[in-house]
């Protein structure tokens, strides 16, 4: 994993803009925080292998970053991203928290 480069980040998704893609998302403020402690309130979203097709993709801020995908019918958004996930593990792009 590395650090994430805006203009690369960008570049990569301008180029997946209009076309239909397989989207995973997960979000967790610790889902096994309830586990250490019983009184935190876990919150999280998980979509795996959805094909959605975006027509515009931005990546904004200055780290922790957020990624927003403007769909026909609205946008799939990830925020707090700090990694640029390995391309290994068959992803052709993929962003992680810390």
């Amino acid at each position: 994993m590395e650090a994430i480069d805006l203009d690369a980040v960008q570049q990569a998704l301008d180029t997946f803009q209009n076309q239909d893609v397989y989207l995973h998302l997960e979000t967790t403020n610790g889902a096994y925080a309830s586990h250490v402690n019983h009184g935190a309130y876990s919150a999280g979203a998980y979509i795996r292998n959805a094909v959605i097709r975006f027509h515009l993709g931005k990546i904004t801020g200055h780290g922790p970053y957020r990624i927003g995908l403007k769909t026909e019918y609205g946008w799939v958004y990830a925020e707090g991203l700090t990694r640029l996930g390995d391309k290994q593990r068959g992803s052709a792009f993929a962003c992680r928290t810390r």
